[in-house]
């Protein structure tokens, strides 16, 4: 990462948080968007849409410990998501 996203991961998650929202985060792994770089996007499970907002990586690990850092937990891709998606966090 070429920038530090945290203040903007950080404002966003308390913003939900006190608008009754709850954020799920999900790290992609090489979509079309981003080619050859893992993605992080905030999707909001109160009106079931992506939030514009997205930070791009070259490793999974790096947007991880974000996540980690945010208190989250990891849960696993699921079958039948999408294959580009890596994990997503609560």
């Amino acid at each position: 990462m070429s920038f530090d996203p945290w203040p903007a991961i950080v404002e966003r998650h308390n913003a939900a948080l006190e608008a009754g929202d709850l954020l799920i985060w999900t790290i992609y792994d090489n979509p079309s968007d981003a080619p050859g770089r893992f993605v992080l996007r905030p999707f909001s499970s109160r009106n079931g849409q992506p939030d514009t907002w997205a930070c791009t990586s070259k490793t999974a690990e790096a947007l991880r410990e974000l996540m980690q850092r945010l208190g989250l937990t990891c849960m696993p891709r699921q079958n039948g998501d999408d294959p580009v998606i890596l994990e997503s966090w609560l």
